[in-house]
């Protein structure tokens, strides 16, 4: 059984996150690529928005079958990239 003050803690935990993305735009960013690095060696950073875009149709373009767990992390990471250009950082 799950707990319920797991799940609010969960849930707090996303309020945090969410705050500070809307009221701290460019720390938050900055954070989220810091922390998360995964895909250290991959130059995704340097890509514009066209490119961004065109890489997540790339991987949402795939059948579900085809789709790695390297390509749901990177999906995030391109999603979470193409936000901050929309709003200019």
């Amino acid at each position: 059984m799950f707990p319920k003050a797991h799940a609010v803690e969960y849930l707090l935990m996303a309020f945090r996150i969410a705050w500070f993305q809307a009221h701290y735009p460019a720390a938050f960013y900055k954070v989220y690529f810091e922390v998360k690095n995964e895909f250290a060696g991959v130059d995704f950073m340097s890509f514009d928005i066209s490119e961004t875009r065109k890489r997540l149709d790339e991987i949402e373009g795939k059948r579900h079958e085809d789709i790695t767990g390297r390509d749901r992390h990177m999906r995030s990471y391109l999603e979470i990239r193409y936000e901050m250009l929309e709003r200019g950082f």
